[in-house]
C-alpha cells in the first residue's frame, strides 16, 4: 500500500496492511536473516517431522488485494520471495469492496461526531470527537459486526449509512483480477483459498461452512489451472473457527493458517498453523522481538512435554 498516496487522497490506511517502503525493508530483512520459502516446501518440512537446521520464514497474504500485484509483483520478483496469497474467491475480478473495507469507509467519510447505533442487539452511543475515537470504534463495531451472517452484515452497513449520513461509492478497484493473479503464478507467488466471501466459518451451518471452503478451493483452481493446496480460516482466531471447519480444510487442503500468534514446528497440526502478523507500521525491532518471545515459548512447551 502507498501510504503517502492514501494520505493525500484522504483514504484510511487499514491497520492491516503494511506500507510500500516498510515492506521493501522487511523483505531485504526477511532475505538476510532467513532462509525464505515457499509454503509447499514448508509443507514438506513440516510433514517430515525432522528438527529443522536452519531459520525458515514463509510470507502469507490475505484477501487478495490489487497492491499484492501493483506493488509486489516487482519486489518479488527483485528479492526472490514468493508468498502464498489467500484469495477471498468470489472478490476476485470484483469492484466490490470486502465488508471491512466498506465499514472504515463509511466511518471516515463520516462528519458525525456522535453516533447512537441501535440494531439487532447492538446497542451503543459513541462519541467521535476523540483523536483515536474513530479507531476504538471500528474495533467495536466489527467485533460486533462479525457474529452475523452476510445477509444481516450487509443489512447493519445500510443502516450505518444511514446513522453515519454518509452517500460513499460502492465500488472500487481494490482486488486483484485474474489476469493479475495468472502473472503472479508465473514469477513463482503460490495461490491459496481464503473462502468465497469471507465470512466467520465457526457461525455458519455445516451446509454453509462447506460451500464456503470447498467452493473456495474449486474457483481459484477452475480460474488458474493449478491445484490449490493451503487455506486460510477468515479472521483465524480459535473462536472463529470450530472442528467441522478444521475437519474440511484437513479434507480439502495440505495445511490451514489462523492467525494464531506463534511459530511453527515440525510435528505441528498442519490445519491450524500460526503466524506473526506485520501491520503497517510494524517495523524489523518489533519483529524480531515477537519471534524471540515465540521461540522462547516454544522451547518451554517442548521441555515440559
Amino acid at each position: 500500500m502507498d501510504t503517502e498516496k492514501c494520505k493525500k487522497d484522504g483514504r484510511l490506511i487499514s491497520l492491516s496492511s503494511v506500507d510500500r517502503k516498510a515492506f521493501e525493508s522487511q523483505l531485504k530483512y526477511f532475505k538476510t536473516d532467513y532462509t525464505v520459502i515457499t509454503l509447499d516446501e514448508a509443507y514438506e518440512l513440516m510433514k517430515s517431522n525432522k528438527p529443522l537446521d536452519r531459520r525458515y520464514l514463509v510470507l502469507t497474504i490475505d484477501d487478495g488485494y490489487k497492491d499484492n500485484f501493483i506493488y509486489g509483483y516487482e519486489l518479488f520478483k527483485k528479492y526472490q520471495i514468493y508468498p502464498n496469497i489467500y484469495l477471498t474467491a468470489n472478490n476476485v475480478d470484483k469492484s466490490t469492496y470486502l465488508w471491512p473495507d466498506l465499514l472504515r469507509n463509511i466511518v471516515y467519510n463520516s462528519q458525525k461526531a456522535h453516533v447512537d447505533i441501535d440494531i439487532y442487539d447492538i446497542h451503543y452511543s459513541f462519541s467521535l470527537k476523540g483523536k483515536y475515537s474513530k479507531i476504538i470504534f471500528l474495533d467495536y463495531i466489527k467485533e460486533n459486526i462479525k457474529k452475523y451472517d452476510e445477509e444481516k452484515k450487509y443489512r447493519i452497513l445500510e443502516y450505518l449509512y444511514q446513522v453515519f449520513d454518509v452517500n460513499v461509492e460502492k465500488k472500487c478497484d481494490l482486488m486483484l483480477n485474474w489476469d493479475e493473479v495468472q502473472k503472479l503464478s508465473s514469477i513463482g507467488v503460490t495461490f491459496g483459498a481464503h473462502t468465497l466471501n469471507h465470512p466467520i466459518l465457526g457461525n455458519l451451518s455445516e451446509d454453509e461452512a462447506t460451500n464456503e471452503i470447498y467452493g473456495s478451493k474449486v474457483l481459484i483452481e477452475e480460474r488458474t489451472n493449478k491445484k490449490v493446496r493451503h487455506f486460510a480460516y477468515p479472521n483465524g482466531r480459535i473462536c472463529d473457527i470450530n472442528e467441522f471447519c478444521v475437519s474440511q480444510a484437513r479434507k480439502h487442503f495440505d495445511t490451514a493458517t489462523t492467525t494464531t500468534p506463534g511459530i511453527n514446528q515440525p510435528g505441528d497440526d498442519l490445519m491450524r498453523l500460526k503466524r506473526i502478523g506485520l501491520a503497517y507500521d510494524y517495523n524489523i525491532i518489533d519483529f524480531k522481538v515477537k519471534v524471540l518471545y515465540f521461540c522462547i515459548l516454544e522451547s518451554i512447551r517442548r521441555f515440559m512435554r
